[in-house]
This record gives structure tokens, C-alpha cells and sequence, in this order.
């Protein structure tokens, strides 16, 4: 997984599931999680829900500390569905301590956008660029602050991503 062999990490993780190998709930909610990050980063969001409920059914007694990381991913997951109000809904139940991960702002940003509230998303795509700061981030946050009418923000970021990436 971490060599980016996805097609091999995700065969692995199933069949590790699928064996008797794994007795302890702790280790199977993440290698279930695992399974879905995986999942999702293959462009496979549909298959990826259902291994991060399966990894929060696994974790339902643990820790904040466990159970965030698999919300965040289920949320990221929904929003890769276009399920915006799934997404926003899904990280309700993450602890406070958890709020300021980048993967969450990244979803409340893209749904919002997604849902026509570019007010709302802008401010989220600041602070993933402050965390953050890709080509990618960036634009996201000139596209929105254009949709914003803020046009002369957006060029800025615009500019920023260019000068990181000349391919943007």
C-alpha cells in the first residue's frame, strides 16, 4: 500500500479478511479501514463503503482515536459518491481533536462546493491550502473564491499554483 500497489495492497487486505488470520476486532476493523483507503484511493469509492462500515462495526467500542480516522475516511468515500450531505453529515460524530485534519477539510470544502455554498467551502479550502498547500489545493481555492466573485484572490491562487506547478 505504501509503494502505491494498490491492486496488490487491496488483494492482500481481502484476503487477509477472508482468512482466519486475523482473531483480534482491533486488527480486522484496521485492515478493514485499510481495505477502504485503499479502495478509494483506486477510484473505487462505492466498494470502499461498505469495508469502512464494516471497519466501524469492527471498532464500535474503541476510541475516539480509532473510530475518527475510519468516519473521516467514510466521509471522504461518500463525498468520491457525490453523496455531499453524507459527507458533511458523516463528520458530525468525529471528536473535536480531529476537526483540523486535512482530509476533513478537504471534504467539507468539496461538499459544499458541490452543494452550490461556495461561502461556506471557502473557508475550508483556505485552511487545507494553509495545511496543505498543492497546485491542486489551490486552485480548488481560486475556483471557489472566483465562484465567490472574488476575483482578484483567485487570480493570486491561481498564480500560486502556477508557480508550484507550471502544468497548472
Amino acid at each position: 500500500h505504501r509503494l502505491g500497489d494498490l491492486d496488490r495492497a487491496i488483494e492482500f487486505y481481502r484476503r487477509a479478511l477472508d482468512s482466519d488470520a486475523i482473531r483480534n476486532a482491533s486488527v480486522a476493523s484496521e485492515a478493514q479501514r485499510l481495505l477502504g483507503v485503499a479502495l478509494r484511493a483506486s477510484g473505487d469509492p462505492d466498494a470502499a463503503l461498505p469495508a469502512l462500515d464494516q471497519a466501524l462495526q469492527l471498532a464500535s467500542h474503541e476510541s475516539t482515536a480509532v473510530l475518527d480516522p475510519i468516519r473521516i475516511e467514510r466521509s471522504a468515500a461518500l463525498q468520491d459518491c457525490g453523496r455531499s450531505k453524507d459527507a458533511i453529515a458523516g463528520l458530525n460524530s468525529i471528536s473535536d481533536s480531529a476537526l483540523d485534519a486535512p482530509l476533513v477539510h478537504a471534504v467539507l470544502a468539496d461538499a459544499y462546493r458541490a452543494l452550490g455554498r461556495p461561502d461556506i467551502a471557502t473557508p475550508h479550502y483556505q485552511r487545507l491550502v494553509e495545511l496543505t498547500p498543492s497546485p491542486e489545493n489551490l486552485v480548488n481555492l481560486g475556483a471557489c473564491q472566483q465562484e465567490n466573485g472574488d476575483l482578484d484572490d483567485a487570480i493570486v491562487q491561481y498564480q500560486n499554483a502556477i508557480e508550484q506547478d507550471a502544468a497548472y
